[in-house]
């Protein structure tokens, strides 16, 4: 989204063959990172769900067990004119939540990034920012 709460991209991303639910973060996250870069977005705020990934990238030294994604996330990061990383809980991001759902209802195995969102999802989109300039 931009700074008015407009979407300006959302993607899924399709993995197989993760061990974990940790390591799904790790590399949605790396991804999400890369996808930025490849858009030539400079300035971007990352909004993530999973706390130890928030934590251990804003202070590795806190995070030793995670000090190997802390390094990927450190490299991948600098590439940017400026960051931040965002803790936020499921229900603040319905838009986000609401297409992962459908994809993966639909059984959706190609990954993609599309401009804008999901026009059947307008009303809600249209509400969030009607909330964000209140």
């Amino acid at each position: 989204m931009d700074h008015d709460g407009r979407v300006l991209l959302h993607s899924w991303r399709a993995m197989s063959r993760l061990k974990d639910k940790q390591e799904a973060h790790f590399k949605g996250f790396l991804w999400a990172i890369e996808s930025m870069r490849s858009h030539r977005v400079d300035n971007v705020i990352f909004a993530r769900q999973n706390e130890c990934l928030v934590n251990s990238t804003m202070k590795p030294a806190a995070w030793p067990s995670f000090r190997y994604q802390s390094m990927e996330f450190s490299l991948a990061l600098k590439r940017f004119k400026a960051w931040k990383i965002l803790l936020e809980n499921s229900s603040s991001n319905n838009g986000a939540l609401l297409i992962v759902q459908s994809v993966t209802n639909d059984c959706t195995l190609q990954s993609y990034v599309a401009v804008s969102h999901p026009s059947w999802l307008d009303g809600l989109f249209a509400e969030e920012r009607r909330v964000i300039s209140a």
